[in-house]
């Protein structure tokens, strides 16, 4: 039924209303709008010709008997203003734009608000009329998303270039510890070498001299070994 909803008509360019569905209706059967004039209530998808709403087309005048109207005052409309209503999806989208943007350093917090808040902002902008806060809240949420993806990113940089440190460090650590074993390895051999070469030579050298040393004691006297004649 047309009387469930308030409607606004436009007039010269701005949107008038709201006016509850008997005024409109009489309105209209008075010729005071037309069939061409654009008219929108919530639920409705843009502004529309009153002719192509069908709950409000069936109250235009036949164009039969447009004398009818001639005896037809115009019906004062009481409780109108002017100005599109403010969207409470723009609300919400420039309070959310706001949150990621103060809370940009909270990524778990910054990034979904600015996420929702683009939006309902862009929800809010496919109504009839503007709404200017739709407008600030999808530019203060892409400026939060914005912010939130660069801290992302430069976090993931720090990260990579932490994690090529530290492999880095455990390759050199690696390397050194080769370079130690295989120095080790070299020291042990190069000490068997000499083990080798000079530990044979040490022992016939120590032979020889023992035998000399008997070969000169034979025939000595025990208590005389230097062989001196005694005066």
């Amino acid at each position: 039924m047309a009387n469930e909803h308030n409607w606004y008509y436009e007039n010269q360019g701005e949107l008038i209303g709201p006016i509850d569905a008997a005024t409109m209706r009489e309105m209209i059967n008075s010729g005071s709008l037309t069939g061409a004039t654009p008219v929108w209530r919530d639920g409705l998808i843009g502004r529309q010709p009153i002719a192509h709403v069908p709950e409000l087309a069936g109250y235009l005048p036949e164009l039969s008997a447009p004398t009818s109207q001639a005896g037809v005052r115009p019906v004062a409309v009481t409780q109108v203003h002017s100005g599109a209503p403010t969207s409470g999806l723009a609300v919400a989208s420039l309070v959310l734009g706001i949150i990621s943007l103060a809370l940009f350093c909270l990524i778990p917090i910054s990034l979904p608000c600015g996420i929702i808040g683009l939006i309902l902002g862009l929800s809010a902008t496919k109504g009839p009329s503007k709404q200017p806060l739709a407008t600030a809240g999808i530019v203060t949420s892409i400026i939060g998303i914005l912010i939130s993806v660069l801290l992302v990113v430069g976090a993931m940089q720090d990260g990579n270039q932490q994690g090529e440190n530290r492999f880095d460090e455990i390759f050199n650590e690696r390397n050194k510890a080769e370079d130690d074993e295989e120095l080790q390895e070299a020291l042990e051999e190069l000490e068997a070498r000499l083990k080798e070469a000079f530990g044979e030579g040490g022992e016939e050298v120590k032979e020889d001299a023992a035998g000399e040393g008997e070969e000169d004691g034979e025939g000595r006297d025990p208590d005389n070994p230097f062989d001196v004649e005694p005066e």
